[in-house]
């Protein structure tokens, strides 16, 4: 977390025009939890339709320190600097390698 320096990448969504942002973290979710119970998409309904995509801002190190207690219950996704948003697809690019987990 220390040395987390976030992650420049360009996301288009629904097939717009791509947006540049720096991410800390980011999930394309069709359910609401994630590995070990994590509530990472919290209002994801598998019967919906819709994926939901949650975008963490890179911020400040105690910003991103209070955002990890509010994780697990997925509080998190009310905090300002967390975009959380329905998607019927979603592509990110990025100039360098980005680590990703299915």
């Amino acid at each position: 977390m220390l040395r987390d320096r976030g992650q420049r990448v360009s996301l288009s969504v629904n097939g717009a025009a791509p947006e540049t942002t720096l991410l800390s973290n980011a999930w394309i979710a069709n359910g609401c939890y994630s590995g070990g119970g994590i509530r990472s998409a919290p209002r994801a309904r598998l019967d919906d339709a819709a994926l939901d995509l949650v975008c963490v801002a890179h911020t400040s190190l105690p910003r991103r320190a209070y955002t990890l207690l509010k994780l697990r219950s997925g509080a998190f996704v009310d905090l300002p600097h967390v975009e959380y948003r329905q998607v019927r697809c979603v592509e990110f690019t990025s100039e360098t390698p980005v680590l990703v987990e299915t």
